[in-house]
């Protein structure tokens, strides 16, 4: 079976209670980026992650990538005020704003109208 692979600009998290075997991806991940900024992650660990997601270890605080994969996975239920205030943060600030960024909010329908960004 092929590997999976994800758009290169997907973020490489998920929701704080997803666990397979007992255990949560997204602790194993925390790991993986503290190992990765103190040096020691394994160069072919780290290639694999970046292969998956190339976002896995991303610049910026881990919680911002937490905040987009929730308001993913609401699939059109109810924002919660936290959301709400995380979506419009990022819609106050479109302009600095990573060009990634900005593509991963339009894909799941939460971009500015391109009108509105020039």
């Amino acid at each position: 079976m092929p590997a999976r692979t994800l758009p290169s600009t997907a973020p490489l998290t998920e929701p704080a209670n997803t666990f397979h075997n007992g255990h949560g991806p997204d602790s194993w991940l925390d790991q993986q980026r503290q190992r990765a900024a103190s040096n020691r992650l394994p160069a072919d660990r780290a290639q694999v992650l970046h292969t998956l997601a190339p976002y896995w270890n991303p610049p910026r605080h881990i919680s911002r990538q937490r905040m987009y994969t929730r308001v993913r996975l609401l699939n059109g239920r109810a924002l919660t005020p936290p959301l709400r205030r995380w979506i419009n943060t990022r819609h106050r600030n479109w302009q600095t704003l990573h060009p990634d960024q900005q593509t991963l909010l339009h894909s799941i329908g939460l971009g500015l109208p391109r009108s509105a960004t020039t």
